[in-house]
């Protein structure tokens, strides 16, 4: 317990330092490309270490597996160290800190935003694999959907999502990720309700719930929180922001699951597709994008370039 302990607070460090480095080093423009990599990067990860290191362990026993896993990180991690930091710890002005974060009225809306958001997004795919088995979906299928189909499908809408940022800017796509999510909700609402679950409709929408609209998606949010997170604290700003997507998550996998218990999977899909559509206001309402905050501070990233040079 005490090494799993060790692992998750050294993987969540490594999450929050890399998301402060893209929040401090990349202009808003870029945002768009940057959450298609962390997005397209968690499903290539996943890809990596739920698959390549089982392939390992059957192959050359458990503790080589670990070893080349560990050889596979720290080559991972070379960019970082042979890459220049992009603002020097001298240079900063400010201390990060959670207080600071919550002062501002656009973090705390983001934290809103966020909240609804992820709750649209996962609270109706929980029960998903549940339901696909009772309702007769074998185990490779399964495995397709959770395993290389959805990396694949994830992969591609994340790098399609970053294009779409780049273009019509990250409100624009949560509120069309959230419309087709509410389609494929009501869809896998209306399969249960009826009975109608042949395979040839359940994996399509699956696919395009859990992995395809969910990418794209959250590569419009993790852009939304890109602009909101203070370029002085970036890792702390984005990192209270994930939190909360984290804290909403854990909740509804408990509602989601009773729901599914006492009044079926079409009332969990059905109930989910009717927050989703409750949430459109509210993300047309708070997605707005904010002020830049190098101009609320007064500062620019090109005058910031020249304190620095100076």
């Amino acid at each position: 317990m005490a090494t799993f302990m060790v692992i998750a607070f050294a993987a969540s460090t490594v999450d929050i330092a890399c998301d402060g480095h893209a929040v401090e080093s990349l202009h808003q423009r870029h945002h768009g490309w940057a959450n298609s990599a962390q997005v397209g990067g968690a499903y290539l990860g996943a890809a990596i270490g739920s698959g390549l290191f089982l392939l390992l362990v059957a192959q050359v026993e458990w503790a080589w597996a670990m070893i080349s896993m560990a050889v596979l990180l720290s080559l991972l991690g070379l960019p970082f160290l042979l890459s220049p930091s992009s603002k020097p710890e001298a240079a900063r002005l400010q201390r990060p800190s959670v207080t600071n974060a919550l002062r501002r009225v656009e973090m705390r809306k983001g934290l809103v935003l966020a909240a609804f958001y992820a709750a649209s997004q996962k609270w109706g795919l929980f029960m998903l694999g549940p339901f696909l088995i009772d309702a007769g979906v074998d185990l490779g299928s399964l495995g397709t959907i959770n395993g290389a189909g959805g990396m694949i499908v994830g992969f591609g809408c994340a790098i399609a999502g970053g294009a779409c940022v780049r273009a019509w800017g990250s409100r624009g796509i949560m509120i069309l990720a959230l419309i087709l999510q509410t389609v494929a909700l009501s869809g896998l609402g209306l399969a249960a309700w009826t009975g109608n679950t042949t395979q040839s409709l359940l994996i399509p929408l699956a696919l395009a719930s859990s992995s395809g609209i969910m990418a794209i998606g959250f590569v419009g949010l993790y852009a939304r929180f890109m602009e909101l997170s203070d370029p002085r604290q970036g890792g702390v700003d984005f990192t209270l922001f994930q939190c909360t997507d984290a804290l909403v998550s854990m909740i509804g996998g408990v509602g989601s699951g009773w729901i599914a218990q006492h009044f079926g999977y079409g009332a969990c899909f059905g109930a989910a597709a009717a927050f989703t559509a409750l949430t459109l206001p509210v993300v047309v309402l708070l997605g707005q994008r904010p002020p830049s905050l190098s101009e609320e501070n007064g500062i620019s990233h090109s005058s910031g370039a020249v304190a620095r040079q100076l």
